[in-house]
């Protein structure tokens, strides 16, 4: 994974701009923000990357619950009260909505349907109980990633945990990047994995931190071992290069108008060419993303159907290019 340091000083090396020049870096990084969020937004967002779920807890008699700031769009909602799941119908019409409250269906922990109004949620029937769980399943919205890495002392982890401490004291600004233990020589004392996870909080006072994931590398006790805290962007590993070589093809294109055939190269990279209108079919690395990345489960796999003809295969198109990927 690229973190936001390393990939503006990749920018900076392959534009040659100096780190020092901190108005053409500031711009190189806004461009890299900006391709993040464009690249996020294709398919109208719906990456499984993007997926997140957030709790709320319910207040009695209350009916109005803010969507989470970190929800850019809802996906679904369920209640959950004691054992139980409950799992309201969503309503779209307000002249729907209107109809559910003029039923009075008054209050209840067992909830039957939920609106969207502007940046609420509200339940129906009110819920009547305090501290039950409402769960809100949605896409993330995706900030601008504006904090270099940061390097801690990790002291304490063990295998298998999401316990971390550290010496440098932990915060809460740690919450949502990610945490990569530095993995020195096979062998060396205070080795982690060299893995980058996602970081879920981190206290105020003291010096723990949590993580999403377990920790899959050795236990480290009474260590030194160095760590770096740093900003990633949503989009998989696999894909870390794409929001560079768009912001290459709009930096040279304004920069460097005389020579198409640099900034070219890189739109052909990013994706075949198509944002730029040299292509009408998408390629290059938002291709292969667009290909890999667009379910969250691996499906079964469907060989090649053996036919340069186009034919219906299910809800499936045929194409002789899928000989190459078995699909």
């Amino acid at each position: 994974m690229k973190s936001l340091t390393t990939s503006v000083a990749l920018l900076n090396s392959m534009t040659k701009v100096p780190a020092g020049d901190t108005t053409t870096t500031t711009l190189l990084t806004d461009l890299w923000n900006d391709s993040i969020k464009t690249i996020c937004s294709i398919r109208s967002g719906k990456w499984w990357f993007l997926q997140t779920t957030t709790d709320i807890t319910t207040v009695a008699s209350q009916q109005n619950y803010a969507i989470p700031a970190g929800v850019r769009k809802l996906i679904d909602v369920y209640v959950t009260v004691g054992t139980s799941i409950y799992r309201p119908q969503p309503i779209y019409s307000p002249e729907a909505w209107n109809a559910i409250l003029s039923a009075k269906l008054g209050e209840s922990d067992v909830a039957q349907f939920y609106f969207v109004q502007g940046n609420e949620i509200l339940i129906e029937p009110t819920p009547a109980s305090n501290s039950n769980t409402i769960t809100v399943r949605g896409r993330k919205s995706v900030p601008d990633l504006t904090v270099d890495d940061d390097t801690v002392t990790v002291t304490h982890i063990a295998n298998g945990s999401t316990a971390v401490t550290i010496s440098s004291g932990g915060l809460v600004s740690m919450a949502g990047k990610y945490l990569r233990i530095t993995a020195p020589a096979t062998g060396a004392a205070d080795a982690g994995d060299g893995q980058w996870y996602e970081i879920a909080s981190a206290p105020v006072a003291g010096t723990s931190i949590v993580l999403v994931a377990p920790y899959e590398g050795v236990t480290l006790s009474g260590a030194t071992a160095t760590a770096t805290v740093a900003q990633m962007s949503p989009i998989p590993e696999a894909y870390d290069m794409a929001p560079i070589y768009r912001t290459l093809a709009l930096f040279y294109q304004v920069n460097a108008p005389e020579s198409p055939r640099i900034y070219n190269t890189y739109w052909k990279l990013y994706d075949g060419g198509q944002e730029a209108g040299l292509s009408t079919l998408v390629g290059g690395l938002i291709g292969q993303m667009l290909e890999s990345e667009g379910e969250s489960i691996e499906g079964a796999y469907v060989p090649p159907i053996g036919s340069t003809d186009s034919l219906a295969y299910g809800a499936l198109w045929y194409e002789p290019r899928q000989d190459a990927s078995g699909f």
